[in-house]
């Protein structure tokens, strides 16, 4: 099972022993400078930020699907089996893509070398291939950075938000072509259960609950519509665990495109919001995939109640567009397929999506709650 690293800003106590374990195990040099330096560089492959009392660490993300990797031509960057993204100098021949793919900013490059090399964190791989720790995690002395095996640390990261407030939404002023698909599609299905699936979906990964009730309103808003279907709903959530959220989507050029695209995640702990392009159209379906900034709230405060951190904005480079997206799941389903991958939570996320979905159908049909 693939290994992953988990940092926890609230048990960080700023003492960068990660960064020095990190220098040590590459053979960087480590001194006073360099610790007061908080952006990774050729020489310092993650990095403590400050923010008042609080704070956060950089380093490679070792991402599921990272763009490093899919943009290097020579195969230098691979996503290994074990978890860490590793870096194969021999192979390298220093055209910079990754630097440019990745959105977290990670990989550097030697430029003061007569033989540079991109340099990042390896996630220690020969030290976790032969079942050692990290070094940064062998080298905290807080347990703000742990590591272990994926599965577990996402339900370790889950224990540190919820309840959530999920605010989702994805109303689409169409007209034309776009409107004659969404009349067609309309033909059985309202658009709350049609896109819906897609977002409750995320829900239910967050929140790992169990919905229980499910209510739902919809409204018909054209006469070219069917009299027992709707162009506009709205359906709310209630999981076991105290989480609520709501979506709502509407179709056709009635619809207003006023605050279109809303993608909110609240907790007690903060928020994570995605910032749409201003200047995005709500019918544009490469709008609907690609992110343009994650905005990060985090909500400790300081003895003055003031904000201990700033709002930090995740520019998200590289996102697909709406058939780049289908090919790549498309291309992971064959993946799953030829190396018996198991798909046992993506399809319960999934129908129990559409379940919640199809409850809120019969809400609005009914105008009775659903319980689950």
């Amino acid at each position: 099972m693939a290994r992953a690293i988990l940092f926890d800003s609230t048990q960080c106590v700023g003492c960068k022993a990660c960064e020095e374990a990190c220098a040590t195990k590459w053979g960087n040099p480590y001194d006073e400078k360099v610790a007061a330096e908080e952006r990774l560089s050729s020489h310092k492959l993650t990095a403590v930020r400050t923010f008042g009392e609080r704070y956060s660490r950089k380093m490679c993300m070792h991402c599921l699907e990272p763009s490093c990797a899919s943009v290097c031509p020579v195969g230098a960057l691979e996503k290994t089996a074990l978890g860490p993204v590793v870096y194969d100098e021999s192979k390298c021949m220093g055209c910079r893509y990754c630097m440019v793919a990745c959105p977290f900013q990670v990989p550097a490059y030697e430029w003061h070398s007569r033989l540079p090399r991109v340099k990042k964190c390896d996630g220690c791989f020969e030290r976790q291939a032969k079942g050692r720790p990290t070094a940064c995690t062998e080298a905290c002395p807080a347990g703000a950075t742990i590591g272990g095996e994926h599965e577990e640390l996402i339900a370790e990261a889950r224990k540190l938000g919820g309840p959530y407030v999920f605010r989702m939404n994805l109303n689409q002023q169409s007209s034309g072509p776009t409107w004659a698909t969404h009349k067609a599609l309309m033909q059985t299905t309202p658009p709350i259960v049609d896109c819906g699936v897609h977002y409750v979906d995320v829900m239910c990964q967050i929140t790992d609950a169990k919905p229980v009730e499910v209510r739902g309103m919809g409204l018909r808003l054209s006469n070219e519509i069917a009299p027992d279907m709707y162009n506009y709903g709205h359906l709310q959530v209630l999981f076991d665990d105290g989480s609520l959220g709501w979506y709502e989507a509407g179709w056709g050029p009635m619809i207003s495109e006023t605050a279109f695209f809303v993608k909110d995640v609240m907790s007690p702990n903060g928020s994570v919001s995605i910032v749409m392009d201003p200047n995005a159209k709500s019918d544009d379906i490469d709008t609907h995939t690609k992110t343009a900034v994650i905005r990060v709230h985090n909500a400790a405060t300081g003895p003055d109640g003031k904000f201990l951190s700033p709002d930090e904005d995740l520019k998200m480079a590289g996102e697909p567009g709406h058939q780049e997206l289908c090919d790549r799941e498309q291309a992971y389903v064959l993946k799953a397929i030829r190396e018996d991958i198991d798909l046992t939570r993506h399809m319960d996320d999934a129908v129990q999506s559409l379940r919640i979905c199809l409850a809120a159908d019969e809400s609005v049909r009914t105008g009775q709650t659903v319980k689950l």
